[in-house]
């Protein structure tokens, strides 16, 4: 069997929709694993970003570092296309001041995804951060 693997990586996808991108803080930053790396909204709510893989991905795990996420709705496409979401699940996130928090978002079963789609509805701050978004997957 093939063994998963974060799939949220440079080599395997790509942040092809960003509501917000800052030159120092940019949607690509993502999915890297530097945690001096990260993403940072500017303006109003909702911000979204979507992460497209380069190959339909089998994933069972979704988590991210994020700082001041409250509500974040996650939305999947199966098609290569990316013109039709499903919404696969909301959450409410839990905050610790001042530092990234790693939020988990259980999968009932495994998926095939060529995108996801991630929609910040509301946060704590004027502002969301995120560090590194997870997917455990494989292709």
């Amino acid at each position: 069997s093939r063994l998963m693997f974060d799939v949220a990586n440079p080599e395997s996808a790509m942040v092809t929709v960003a509501t917000s991108s800052d030159p120092n803080h940019r949607p690509d930053f993502i999915l890297t694993d530097d945690p001096k790396e990260f993403w940072m909204s500017t303006g109003l709510f909702p911000q979204e970003f979507v992460i497209s893989f380069n190959s339909q991905m089998e994933i069972s795990s979704i988590s991210l570092s994020h700082v001041n996420i409250q509500h974040m709705e996650v939305f999947m496409c199966p098609n290569q296309d990316g013109e039709n979401f499903d919404p696969l699940c909301e959450e409410d996130l839990d905050q610790a001041e001042g530092s990234f928090n790693t939020a988990s978002i259980p999968l009932k079963k495994k998926i095939n995804v060529w995108h996801l789609r991630f929609l910040i509805t509301s946060a704590s701050d004027h502002f969301v951060a995120v560090q590194k978004v997870k997917v455990e997957g494989r292709a």
